[in-house]
């Protein structure tokens, strides 16, 4: 049997369904740019229901379980597939994922029973604050970028300059790829590269301000001795 090449999976032609399916554009010889001119609130309004659903705070959809996209609804607990891949080994009894049953049945022999130890239960109990706090670490991380900055023009202190530029690195990286994602994907999953670089960015930027104010407030008291 030979394989089919012709099947469109490849990343471009996924890529270009995406964008036609995300944002609903009826006229194959429109793009995206095209559209936004003719309805910018539309493109605008769709691309921020992308960047929610990326956090996983809004909630997707497919009808074709390929092209998603956000439905709308707000779910402040779970993730999508964050749990259902990342969480896989201690919510599954088997090894099998989710596919088509003429797969299954094809990939039936090869079923395992998950061994599950005592760790296993902390971490399912564990995955119910870790997405909080993954929704909240996406959707802040550009505010905080604009906070730092906001915070660095205002203090022209150089003193702390190693640690600034050190938060500018990790929320600039991490905003940069949540806002070029949000173009076309809407999967929570393409956000969790720019999660670790938005949480030790925020620490840092929290610290960085401790230390900013802490400076200003000794100098004003010795201004006042």
């Amino acid at each position: 049997m030979q394989a089919d090449k012709n099947t469109n999976r490849d990343s471009t032609s996924i890529l270009s369904k995406q964008l036609v399916t995300t944002y609903k554009i009826t006229d194959p010889n429109n793009t995206i740019f095209q559209e936004f001119f003719k309805n910018p609130g539309k493109i605008i309004g769709i691309y921020f229901n992308n960047y929610c659903s990326l956090s996983s705070l809004c909630k997707v959809a497919s009808d074709d379980g390929v092209n998603y996209t956000s439905n709308g609804n707000l779910d402040p607990i779970y993730m999508y597939e964050n749990t259902a891949i990342g969480y896989a080994t201690y919510n599954r009894t088997e090894n099998l994922f989710q596919m088509t049953e003429d797969m299954q049945n094809l990939a039936s022999s090869y079923t395992t029973k998950m061994s599950h130890n005592i760790f296993s239960p902390i971490m399912k109990i564990s995955s119910y604050p870790t997405s909080i706090i993954f929704k909240i670490t996406i959707l802040i991380c550009p505010f905080t970028l604009i906070f730092l900055l906001i915070i660095k023009n205002k203090s022209k202190d150089k003193k702390y300059n190693s640690l600034f530029y050190l938060n500018i690195i990790l929320l600039s990286t991490a905003s940069c790829h949540l806002f070029f994602s949000a173009i076309a994907l809407v999967i929570d999953r393409y956000a969790i590269e720019a999660f670790i670089p938005t949480l030790l960015g925020i620490f840092g930027t929290i610290t960085y301000t401790k230390m900013i104010v802490n400076k200003q407030k000794s100098f004003n008291h010795k201004n006042k001795k």
